[in-house]
């Protein structure tokens, strides 16, 4: 059994917390120097604040209470080091042909189809495209990232035969073996 959630959470330096106690649980909110969190946590795990130590506990020995334990732990601490040192994730293009550009907050992709394919970049998040055929896109909120970065990935998913598409750096791509050739065809 995991015990993530028992571990505590030290606050670097600039980072300030304010919990405060609402009807739907306890309200936390996280500031740094890249930005500002918000986040609601069920009412189940009680988050306290002392000096710079940031602790969870939970009420009850339910199972489900034990699974929300460690996954609050772990969207908090996510929400710190998001504020402090921030994400990134880097995407690979790759087919003749294929390319990204970004312009400002819209991204252009050319991904084989007989159309530009158009992204609004979400506020908060930051795209550049140092070549055609690499994607990096950094930001402070790790879900919002990571639903963006699966946004982009869906867009033309790698293909198993060729690996042309878009895939995350370092993703391993199972490739599948061609159609065989037939004997005397």
């Amino acid at each position: 059994m995991s015990r993530i959630g028992n571990k505590p959470i030290e606050l670097p330096k600039g980072v300030t917390v304010d919990i405060q106690d609402t009807v739907l649980g306890q309200k936390v909110t996280v500031k740094g120097p890249k930005g500002t969190l918000e986040r609601t946590f069920r009412p189940e795990i009680k988050i306290m604040l002392e000096g710079n130590i940031l602790t969870t506990t939970r009420s009850s020995n339910l199972k489900s209470v034990h699974q929300l334990h460690g996954t609050t732990r772990a969207h908090l601490n996510n929400m710190v080091v998001g504020v402090t040192d921030g994400f990134k994730k880097v995407l690979l293009i790759s087919g003749v042909g294929f390319k990204a550009k970004a312009e400002g907050s819209k991204i252009t992709f050319n991904l084989g189809f007989s159309h530009d394919i158009k992204l609004d970049v979400p506020g908060g998040l930051k795209v550049v495209t140092p070549k055609d055929n690499r994607v990096e896109v950094e930001g402070f909120d790790k879900e919002l990232l990571g639903a963006f970065a699966h946004k982009i990935r869906m867009l033309r998913n790698p293909d198993p035969y060729k690996a042309k598409g878009v895939s995350y750096e370092g993703e391993v791509i199972r490739r599948k073996a061609g159609k065989a050739m037939t004997k005397g065809a």
